[in-house]
């Protein structure tokens, strides 16, 4: 009788202990499930016709703040920001890294504020932040970087040349101060990078130093000396 008793409170344990698991890991599926949902709900209805600019800036400011209004901008923002797959939600904020602040303003007079955050989560208006894989959060450099070197083309009025990084001089800091390029043409160009405004990456890579073998396009004012750099290939992951 004794053993029937043992035997009925193990088997009434491995029911208990499997209903537990099963209770578990059906609560564990359903908050997977909600965490791949989130990408529906993260932004209001994002279609270039009821938008009228987006702003983006970035801290710390690798670029200057830029106002999008062409439609075809627009639309490469846009479609970057649907193709995103959020997952889960992040609690601990206290990772550091450089950001992008993307303002979209709607035709409504409605606005969603976006933040990009170190190439590894994202964060609508004061809604909950939630993670990136690295490969699509670190893609909006591509997005935005085309559009900037497209608005610097039309803006430069110095000279602009593209070629191949030969060498580079640099400070202990790592900050570069001069390279040398080997241009479309096969001629060998030494650009003094003291008083560049900014160095970026629009390859999506994120470094915004420089490195022998990038091909980078270069607007130059007052002879050689580098006014912006633009990297449009990078040798570094």
């Amino acid at each position: 009788m004794a053993n029937k008793n043992i035997h009925g409170k193990k088997r009434k344990s491995a029911i208990l202990l499997k209903s537990c698991f099963i209770f578990l890991l059906a609560s564990i599926l359903l908050l997977l499930q909600g965490c791949q949902n989130t990408q529906k709900h993260l932004f209001k209805d994002l279609t270039v016709e009821h938008i009228e600019k987006i702003k983006v800036s970035q801290m710390p400011p690798f670029i200057d703040p830029v106002e999008i209004t062409d439609t075809g901008e627009i639309e490469s923002i846009i479609q970057y920001m649907n193709s995103l797959h959020p997952g889960m939600r992040i609690f601990d904020n206290t990772r550091r890294g450089a950001a992008y602040y993307i303002e979209i303003l709607y035709d409504d007079g409605a606005t969603s504020n976006i933040y990009l955050i170190g190439n590894s989560s994202i964060r609508v208006d004061n809604n909950p932040e939630y993670s990136l894989p690295y490969d699509e959060a670190s893609a909006f450099g591509t997005v935005i970087g085309n559009i900037l070197i497209n608005k610097y083309r039309a803006e430069n009025v110095g000279t602009m040349i593209r070629g191949e990084v030969l060498s580079v001089s640099s400070e202990e800091s790592g900050r570069n101060t001069a390279c040398e390029v080997k241009t479309d043409d096969g001629t060998i160009v030494s650009v003094d990078l003291n008083t560049v405004k900014h160095i970026i990456c629009i390859t999506g890579a994120g470094w915004l130093i420089l490195h022998v073998g990038d091909e980078v396009e270069i607007g130059l004012y007052d002879g050689f000396i580098a006014d912006m750099v633009f990297i449009t290939k990078s040798v570094m992951p």
